[in-house]
C-alpha cells in the first residue's frame, strides 16, 4: 500500500525488520523515561513528607510549651505565696527567743542588755527577708522559663511552617526538573525517529504514475 505526504511525495516504507528494532528502542526509551519521572515524584513525595514531619514536631513541641507555660505561671504564684507565709515564722521565733533572755536576764539580776535583744530580733527579721528574696526569685526564674518555653514553641511554630513550606517548594521543583530533563532528553534523542516516516522522491520522478496519469487525462479528454 502506497502512501504520499502533503507535498505529494510518495513515502518509500521502510524494511519490518528496521522499524521493529526502532520500535523496540523507543518503547525501552519510554520505559525508562517513565521510570525517571516515576522516581522523581518519589523523591518529591519524600520532600515534601519530610516537611510534614519537621512541621508535625514544631507543633507538638509548641503545644508541650503552651501547656507548660501556664503551670509555670502558677507555680511562680505558689512559689510567692509559699515566701509570703514562710516570713512571719523566724521573727516571731526570734520574739519568742528575745523574751526568754530578757527573763534570763531579769532572773540573774543583771539588767536586760537591748543590744543583745535587738539582735536575735535582728536575726528573725533577716531570715524572713531571705525567705521572701528566695521565693521571689524562684517565681522569677519560673515566670522568665514560662516567657522562654512559650517564645520556643512559637517561633519553633514558625521554623516549622517554613520548612514545610521549602520541601513543598524544593518537591515541585524536583517533579518539574525531573518531568522536564527525562522529557527533552527522550525527545532529543527519539523525537526524530517518531516523526521520520521514511524517504522521499518526486512525484515527477515516478514514471509509472506519470504515465498512468496520462493515460487518464487521454481517456478523459476522449469522452468529453
Amino acid at each position: 500500500m502506497r502512501m504520499w505526504d502533503r507535498d505529494g511525495a510518495f513515502i518509500e516504507p521502510r524494511p519490518a525488520s528496521v522499524c521493529s528494532a526502532e520500535v523496540a528502542a523507543v518503547a525501552l526509551a519510554a520505559t525508562s523515561t517513565g521510570m525517571t519521572i516515576i522516581g522523581g515524584i518519589q523523591q518529591a513525595n519524600a520532600q515534601q513528607a519530610a516537611g510534614q514531619v519537621a512541621l508535625q514536631n514544631a507543633q507538638m513541641r509548641n503545644q508541650l510549651a503552651q501547656q507548660q507555660a501556664p503551670q509555670e505561671r502558677a507555680a511562680a504564684l505558689q512559689e510567692e505565696a509559699g515566701g509570703k507565709r514562710q516570713a512571719p515564722g523566724p521573727p516571731r521565733q526570734a520574739q519568742i527567743t528575745a523574751s526568754k533572755a530578757k527573763a534570763i536576764m531579769a532572773a540573774s539580776g543583771a539588767s536586760v542588755d537591748d543590744n543583745i535583744v535587738a539582735g536575735i530580733l535582728g536575726e528573725g527579721d533577716y531570715a524572713a527577708g531571705v525567705a521572701n528574696w528566695n521565693a521571689s526569685a524562684r517565681a522569677t526564674n519560673l515566670r522568665n522559663k514560662a516567657s522562654l518555653d512559650s517564645w520556643a514553641g512559637s517561633t519553633g511554630l514558625d521554623m516549622g511552617n517554613y520548612e514545610n513550606q521549602v520541601a513543598g517548594a524544593r518537591a515541585q521543583n524536583t517533579i518539574i526538573s525531573t518531568i522536564g530533563k527525562a522529557t527533552l532528553d527522550f525527545a532529543t534523542k527519539y523525537g526524530g525517529q517518531l516523526f521520520d516516516t521514511g524517504s522521499k522522491y518526486s512525484l515527477a520522478d515516478d514514471k509509472l504514475r506519470t504515465a498512468n496519469d496520462a493515460d487518464l487525462a487521454g481517456y478523459g479528454a476522449s469522452l468529453s
